[in-house]
């Protein structure tokens, strides 16, 4: 295995480990849903700024998926799995169509980004709470957790991005993964 390959193993590995604490220790219980409302979309957001692609969905999946899992909510596991490799996905498709021929990723594209990505988790989220309970009026109720979630989470996701693009140094560290 090459330097690359096993630096990036290394930070998909980190970034498991850092959307599973996130999501699980920087969460409030939503009373009236008895889910919760966490900031693991920021390390979501940013590992499809870092990294992107497959490995890094699967690695942001899994921690939180596994957060959802240690808490007690295990029938959220395959959605949560499902839906935040989606956003990296997602997030990173808009990242390196902004970024494409040596230019800097515009904020517009850092705000759509996000926003896009967090309406596919709040869409997600509904579709799969009005199967499993069968009825839209709790998954509406459980939608307004989301929604602040979803603000919380993408207004410093989208701040941290603008200040990691311009950084000489991470611009570097990005490279160095992405070879």
């Amino acid at each position: 295995m090459n330097s690359s390959k096993t630096k990036r193993l290394v930070v998909c590995a980190l970034f498991a480990s850092i959307c599973f604490v996130v999501t699980r220790f920087l969460s409030v219980p939503a009373f009236y849903t008895k889910g919760y409302v966490n900031l693991g979309d920021v390390v979501v957001l940013l590992c499809g700024f870092i990294m992107g692609g497959w490995h890094s969905a699967f690695a942001v999946a899994i921690g939180a998926a596994l957060a959802d899992a240690s808490m007690g909510y295990w029938i959220y596991f395959p959605a949560t799995f499902i839906i935040k490799g989606a956003m990296v996905l997602v997030s990173s498709c808009f990242f390196r169509k902004s970024a494409g021929k040596g230019r800097s990723v515009s904020f517009l594209f850092i705000v759509l980004a996000c926003v896009v990505s967090e309406i596919l988790m709040l869409s997600s989220y509904f579709l799969f709470e009005s199967l499993i309970y069968n009825s839209f009026a709790v998954a509406f109720v459980s939608l307004m957790g989301n929604v602040i979630q979803a603000i919380t989470c993408a207004v410093p996701a989208s701040m941290l991005i603008m200040i990691f693009k311009n950084n000489p140094a991470f611009e570097s560290f990005k490279k160095s993964l992405n070879k």
